[in-house]
């Protein structure tokens, strides 16, 4: 478990509270991904610290988080780690000791939800119900005499899409979204559903459907179970995701790739060296900037090579 979680109590209950997880605590819990925004979040600070381990009432949460504690209670959930609420915003040393710890936040999530569509907290996770219109259509399929039915459905944003929203232009999320064992996307017209196994569409369109015959456009996914080797050119792909990304602090592009890094570390049993790997490190040195926006922070960063 994370160092701190929300306690979402029951169903009934107008507050939720920041519990501090007891050694050797071991419990189900849920993580959210969400975009800050530029409006201003309830955070945890060294003020409110005590007062937040007794009780944050609900109207005192943006909605993204009142729908994330929502969706927590009923999926019968204890537990939910929300950033802003989980590390003390105004400690330095307390943000660096959980930096390096947000990777295994999202790997050991039972489920964690993105609210995908939303700028801000003010968006939320959860949008009015809508009906998908569709319409039946009678077929016979091949030679067969037997009929079937085609449904004709305006075609809602998939997995295609998922990349031009919001949070998923956002660079903690690329390493969120890659660790979670197991994620719910609520989008702006369907909820996509993402594991270590499959992808699912709300509106039952197959993930693949719509892809152009031999496109070779990265799927975001890390593929080394079988073949090493692919694991490489993955990394680069994943690289040229997340450096077009946008990051508030340009100094933590490091520490959001350092949760992938960790756990690639062990399937590899690699060298990590800042964004490179030492067994694909003369590969690796061959990048070129392929945007003029990119600058020189000023002042040391990582090394040379990354």
């Amino acid at each position: 478990m994370p160092t701190r979680v929300i306690n979402v109590g029951k169903a009934a209950d107008d507050y939720v509270r920041l519990e501090v997880v007891k050694p050797n605590q071991n419990a189900a819990y849920m993580a959210l991904a969400h975009c800050w925004g530029k409006i201003q979040l309830l955070r945890t600070l060294k003020a409110n610290y005590v007062e937040h381990q007794k009780r944050i009432p609900l109207t005192k949460l943006t909605r993204t988080f009142r729908d994330a504690v929502e969706v927590t209670r009923q999926m019968g959930i204890q537990y939910l780690w929300i950033d802003s609420l989980c590390i003390v915003q105004d400690s330095k040393d307390d943000w660096e000791k959980e930096a390096v710890r947000m990777g295994n936040v999202s790997r050991f999530a039972a489920l964690t939800i993105t609210a995908a569509y939303s700028t801000d907290g003010n968006g939320g996770v959860l949008r009015a119900a809508y009906n998908p219109a569709r319409a039946a259509v009678k077929c016979t399929p091949g030679a067969e005499k037997a009929v079937g039915h085609a449904y004709l459905t305006y075609r809602r944003r998939d997995f295609s899409k998922l990349q031009q929203m919001p949070l998923h232009t956002r660079a903690w999320v690329l390493q969120e979204r890659i660790l979670a064992p197991r994620t719910v996307h609520y989008a702006d017209s369907q909820m996509l559903w993402e594991c270590r196994t499959v992808r699912l569409c709300e509106t039952g369109v197959p993930e693949n459907a719509l892809n152009s015959p031999g496109a070779t456009v990265w799927d975001g996914r890390l593929h080394f179970e079988k073949a090493l080797h692919k694991f490489w050119w993955n990394w680069y792909d994943l690289l040229h995701d997340f450096t077009g990304r946008g990051i508030t602090h340009g100094d933590n592009r490091l520490p959001a790739l350092s949760g992938i890094a960790h756990v690639m570390e062990g399937v590899t049993k690699g060298g990590y060296v800042a964004r490179l790997w030492k067994q694909h490190f003369p590969w690796g040195l061959l990048w070129r900037k392929s945007c003029d926006w990119l600058e020189h922070p000023g002042h040391y960063r990582a090394p040379s090579w990354s």
